[in-house]
């Protein structure tokens, strides 16, 4: 599910969440409301299952850190060979300037351009106010063309050496 992906979970993870989620769904299914869009409820429960699963994670973390052993860091960084054609570059800075952003505007955007939903929808799966989605749509478009801009400068430069 890459609604759970886009919340920030990494993709290690995401396939035990989208069964944690859907398992949940299933039993649960009669609390459903049927007035309301199934996708909605469905991504509800995802959202549940991605903060339970960060608050354990984090929770983990300050254990290990308490018993003083080293953390490993779970980085994937893919560096752009020089074959690599411009629109596969700017497809892979998209990618990076939104993996960059914070989980809760990550979140908003997916679900906005990805899933179509709209913004009162939005604000029911996140369980925020309606002015509350759209501010954060609002700080995460203004963060993507800031960092795009940066990459299309540079990459901009780079063809002119």
């Amino acid at each position: 599910m890459s609604y759970l992906g886009a919340c920030g979970c990494s993709r290690f993870d995401v396939e035990d969440l989208c069964q944690e989620t859907y398992i949940r769904a299933f039993l649960t299914l009669k609390e459903c409301d049927t007035s309301q869009p199934f996708v909605g409820w469905l991504l509800g429960i995802a959202h549940n299952v991605c903060r339970h699963h960060r608050r354990r994670a984090r929770l983990m973390m300050d254990a290990i850190q308490k018993l003083g052993l080293q953390t490993l860091r779970k980085a994937e960084a893919q560096p752009l060979a020089a074959s690599v054609d411009f629109a596969e570059q700017r497809a892979a800075a998209v990618r990076t300037a939104v993996e960059s952003l914070g989980s809760p505007l990550r979140a908003v955007l997916f679900l906005r351009f990805d899933q179509h939903m709209s913004i009162e929808e939005i604000a029911g799966v996140e369980r925020i106010s309606i002015a509350s989605t759209k501010m954060r749509l609002l700080r995460a478009r203004r963060l993507l063309r800031q960092r795009l801009a940066q990459w299309q400068l540079s990459a901009f430069r780079g063809k002119g050496r």
